[in-house]
């Protein structure tokens, strides 16, 4: 009898304050910014990618997105994504999101 192939699970959630100014390219029809990822505490944060595409790369665009602005990631999914700089290789991890609520700055 042949194994049954298991389905692979993969959606992610984040929220926190974007780390700079949004990228949009509305010729590409993407918009990405950064978020940050908390670890231990003795461990410094680090960062992940968001990009949005498509028609929901239009709206997070009219969204007035800046440093600081907070939003959440309800659902996405993880994507590798390799490169290739100066003869050396690597792959960045980013997060595709499908949906997002936008927050109103608090200022």
């Amino acid at each position: 009898m042949a194994e049954e192939k298991k389905r692979q699970f993969n959606k992610f959630q984040l929220s926190g304050n974007l780390g700079a100014d949004p990228e949009y390219s509305k010729e590409k029809g993407y918009f990405k910014f950064s978020l940050p990822v908390e670890n231990n505490p003795d461990e410094k944060n680090g960062w992940v990618q968001v990009v949005l595409f498509g028609d929901k790369a239009h709206e997070a665009a009219g969204k007035n997105l800046k440093k600081g602005s907070y939003v959440q990631i309800t659902n996405g999914r993880l994507k590798v994504v390799p490169w290739e700089a100066n003869g050396k290789k690597g792959t960045n991890v980013e997060i595709v999101a499908f949906d997002i609520n936008y927050f109103e700055d608090q200022d």
